[in-house]
């Protein structure tokens, strides 16, 4: 039998492993009404799903940070995380474009036409950075008790916080700075889109829920 209506976690879980749901599909609603999404295999979300909620973002840099410096969290330092900081920066898993401040090209988003493509590439945006890596990494060492000030010395402390870091998260504002290119940010929906946007969820719901009778 079909219900309609909100199911828990774990009745959908339940169902997926009993076989009465073989495929779940993500969607949102347009500004038409109509669902926009794609269809997944139901075991491989509910998989996903269940290890993702075992690892926070914060267990899943930390353990990142970890396996790169081949280091136990105590004896990691501010140099390690420096290494992983410029690991993270360069490969290819930004989104900020970031052309040197020599090159002919400042301000354009592609690099057909740079011919250093190490110089010129897509790069974390700095501000990301910091309060995602950054803000993640530490949030593990205060989870650890490393907190405060970093001590190069003794290692006390939290290595997010050294010198190093600091200096670093400085260079790439300055040099993304003279790159010109900002961060692209979403468009700017008006309230009349906005309205539009609402009544058509609005119906969309009242549909799925039988509460709209077709004429």
């Amino acid at each position: 039998m079909t219900t309609q209506g909100r199911i828990t976690r774990d009745e959908l879980f339940s169902r997926i492993e009993s076989g009465e749901i073989d495929t779940i599909i993500t969607a949102v609603t347009d500004m038409q009404g109509r669902l926009q999404g794609k269809r997944i295999d139901a075991r491989f979300f509910m998989e996903d799903l269940k290890n993702r909620r075992e690892q926070t973002r914060v267990d899943v840099y930390m353990n990142a940070l970890k396996t790169f410096a081949n280091k136990q969290v105590y004896d990691l330092d501010d140099n390690d995380v420096l290494d992983f900081l410029i690991y993270k920066d360069i490969n290819d898993s930004g989104r900020t474009s970031v052309h040197h401040k020599n090159c002919p090209n400042v301000g354009a988003c592609t690099f057909d036409k740079c011919s250093d493509k190490t110089l010129c590439a897509k790069r974390h945006q700095a501000a990301s950075m910091r309060v995602g890596i950054i803000a993640k990494l530490r949030r593990g060492f205060e989870d650890v008790g490393r907190k405060g000030i970093y001590n190069p010395k003794t290692l006390q402390g939290d290595p997010t916080r050294g010198a190093v870091v600091s200096e670093y998260m400085g260079f790439i504002r300055m040099e993304q700075g003279l790159s010109g290119v900002l961060p692209k940010q979403a468009v700017t929906m008006t309230k009349g889109k906005m309205d539009k946007f609402m009544t058509a969820m609005g119906l969309d719901i009242q549909g799925r829920r039988g509460l709209l009778v077709s004429e």
